[in-house]
């Protein structure tokens, strides 16, 4: 399940990356960078060049320890140059524009801090234009990244890719045009109704409009209005369509558009919730279990298939959020 990071750079949103406590793949914090310095010029356009890679956008919090604690070391001097005006340049020297990143600074605690975000590379991935290398303390040359070099993000470090690395980025660029022909699918449907997917009269759009394979805003337009209206009809329609297609995609080893029925199924479920709809959280979480028990055989055998157990964990995930969200709203 990808993680969705969106480019907001306010205190609150710093606030909230800081309480996370540790570095994760979509989160990276830096005690302080001194970006006069062709060192840590070096460093952090590895760092920028690796999240650009990914499928969505990341953050750097610059001025805060390995457990996400503000710390004094960014002072007022090197915050000046985390502006976009001033970081762009310096970056630009290693990457090939176009890029896209972020930059805010915010006073935590008494303590200088930046949030950088860097958005996802149009491309699928960054390959930089020209090395990246500096002199250590003791006078040696240490070289970071050559000219034509990729880089990823493996869990919290930034590296060279490999073989497995490049299928993935491979399969992030086809989930994104995927995303595209559903973003179109939506477009025939509403030019089909005559306006949007929430529009009031959602009873004369076809039954095929209600369809897991729209992409993300227009199924969580149309599953809103559905579950705003208790329209029962299609919504069960809907549920009863979630664990046949499921069992197919898992038939077919199609492990991206799996993993886009479980978040739209998520979706679903995630609105029930906001608007007090008990009944169809239950029903979206027998539809979780009905996928759930696509692992075990006729006689209630576990399949133990790498694919099953992964579909485990992946259904697992999404219903621990559901949960956490729940509390969150305190339901």
């Amino acid at each position: 399940m990808a993680v969705v990071v969106e480019p907001i750079l306010t205190e609150e949103k710093l606030r909230s990356l800081l309480a996370e406590k540790h570095e994760q793949s979509y989160l990276d914090y830096k005690r302080s960078h001194n970006l006069a310095l062709r060192r840590d010029n070096v460093e952090l356009a590895k760092d920028v060049a690796a999240m650009q890679s990914e499928s969505a956008g990341r953050y750097l919090v610059v001025g805060a320890d390995d457990l996400g604690a503000p710390v004094p070391d960014l002072t007022p001097q090197l915050a000046k140059h985390f502006d976009e005006a001033t970081l762009r340049p310096k970056l630009a020297g290693y990457l090939a524009e176009p890029f896209t990143i972020r930059c805010a600074l915010h006073d935590i605690d008494g303590s200088a801090i930046a949030l950088v975000y860097v958005g996802p590379s149009e491309h699928g991935w960054c390959i930089f234009q020209a090395a990246g290398e500096y002199e250590d303390a003791a006078g040696k040359k240490k070289i970071v990244f050559r000219e034509s070099d990729v880089f990823v993000r493996h869990g919290t470090s930034s590296e060279r890719w490999n073989d497995s690395d490049r299928q993935r980025l491979i399969s992030q660029i086809v989930a994104r045009h995927k995303e595209a022909w559903r973003a179109e699918l939506r477009g025939e449907l509403d030019a089909m109704a005559q306006r949007d997917l929430s529009a009031r009269r959602l009873e004369e759009l076809p039954s095929s409009a209600v369809t897991w394979k729209l992409d993300a805003e227009g199924f969580d337009q149309l599953m809103t209005e559905l579950v705003r209206r208790n329209d029962d009809v299609p919504l069960r329609q809907l549920l009863l369509k979630f664990p046949a297609d499921a069992a197919q995609l898992r038939t077919d080893s199609t492990s991206d558009e799996l993993d886009t029925l479980l978040d739209r199924l998520t979706s679903v479920g995630a609105l029930a919730i906001q608007f007090g709809r008990s009944e169809w959280v239950d029903r979206v979480l027998a539809a979780f279990v009905s996928i759930y028990s696509l692992g075990f055989d006729s006689n209630g055998y576990e399949r133990n298939s790498r694919s099953d157990i992964s579909l485990w964990v992946d259904i697992l995930a999404r219903v621990y959020g559901l949960g956490a969200l729940a509390v969150r709203l305190d339901d």
